[in-house]
């Protein structure tokens, strides 16, 4: 091998390697049914990933430990510890997502599960006419390819019927995702291999527009922004519009600190700079999603998390701080009843997060105090 192949293999290796590092971050699940559908292609085509079979099996190996040690790193999903505190099998069925699941003994699970995976199937049938009909010098997919597609297809129909994670269907869609992104790539990328007047290209286009009529159904069903109104309506800065930097005083290398967040201000602070606070279960899983706002919230991390003689931070609006089409956020003003105590009582004590926000130490005296008056 020449010194300049061997520079653009390791590159490559290199760069596959810092890809699945990201991948696992963002969807665990679908990084593992990559990575084993990947590794199922290899071993039909030994040369998809590098020169040799045994340079391959490297690379496959530097993919699996890059994926294992992103995991532990970042105590996700896959983990020990983790959120996800049990997989099952379970009778093949439709998951559904708003809806509960239909049973493939029925025809409503069927026609769900038809309807769900439309790329995938559509795809793969254009794929058999091409290899059916097409005269051996025709372009069309190779084994690797293939095999990587055929496996893609079947760990995502086993997984999203017949797998369970945490006694929640919905959460069987985990191992759907990455077949519905990589199957319209495919038939995008390919357009060469489903000519005009083709039934082939009926089928690929025909999913392809079907994915996005199913995004217009979704809207025209769910009307509303999935994220509540008034998440994007608080005191403070804009949820995406606003320099953490300025606002919140954030800086990279931060580490989460517990505070107590004036509700009119959580999201917008919250999302600035790294944060513990009360919380509760919002999902099927083990763990709090959710935060408690408010006096509520004051309370719990008051009974749950601090010791009796522990002080704690309160994190207000600053009193320059405005609302869009309202007047300054102040002590006697627009602020939870914590902050409302720590402005008035503590003010002087305040010290400038930001612009935007004021940090105000919280004594275990003001503790039982802000909690006596409620």
């Amino acid at each position: 091998m020449s010194k300049s192949v061997l520079i653009a293999t390791l590159s490559a290796c290199l760069l596959a390697v810092v890809v699945i590092a990201i991948l696992t971050v963002t969807d665990e699940t679908s990084t593992a049914v990559l990575g084993l559908c990947l590794g199922a292609a290899w071993l039909v085509e030994p040369t998809l990933l590098a020169p040799t079979r045994r340079q391959g099996a490297a690379v496959l190996g530097g993919l699996a430990v890059a994926f294992v040690a992103t995991n532990l790193l970042f105590d996700a999903s896959l983990a020990p510890g983790s959120p996800v505190q049990k997989i099952a099998l379970c009778a093949p069925r439709s998951p559904g997502v708003q809806q509960p699941p239909l049973p493939l003994t029925t025809g409503p699970g069927w026609v769900a599960l038809i309807a769900d995976t439309v790329p995938i199937w559509a795809i793969l049938a254009a794929i058999g006419m091409l290899i059916a009909r097409s005269a051996p010098a025709d372009r069309k997919p190779g084994r690797g390819l293939l095999v990587f597609l055929c496996a893609l297809a079947g760990v995502a129909l086993v997984g999203l019927t017949a797998v369970e994670i945490n006694r929640s269907p919905p959460e069987s869609h985990r191992f759907l995702t990455a077949a519905l992104f990589m199957f319209p790539v495919v038939g995008v990328l390919a357009l060469d291999w489903w000519p005009p007047g083709t039934l082939r290209r009926v089928f690929v286009f025909g999913a392809l527009a079907l994915g996005a009529f199913s995004t217009l159904l979704w809207l025209s069903h769910y009307p509303k922004h999935p994220t509540p109104e008034r998440w994007f309506r608080q005191h403070g800065p804009g949820l995406h519009s606003e320099s953490c930097r300025t606002t919140a005083a954030a800086r990279l290398g931060q580490t989460p600190a517990l505070v107590h967040v004036d509700a009119n201000v959580f999201y917008s602070y919250a999302g600035c700079r790294p944060t513990f606070v009360a919380g509760k279960r919002g999902s099927q899983f083990e763990m709090k999603l959710r935060p408690t706002l408010g006096l509520d919230g004051f309370r719990q991390l008051d009974r749950e998390t601090l010791k009796p003689d522990e002080a704690i931070d309160a994190i207000c609006p600053a009193p320059t701080a405005t609302a869009p089409g309202s007047g300054p956020a102040s002590a006697s003003g627009d602020v939870d009843a914590v902050c409302g105590y720590a402005l008035a009582r503590a003010h002087a004590r305040c010290e400038p997060e930001g612009s935007a926000y004021v940090r105000c130490p919280l004594s275990p005296a003001d503790r039982r105090a802000i909690l006596a008056r409620h």
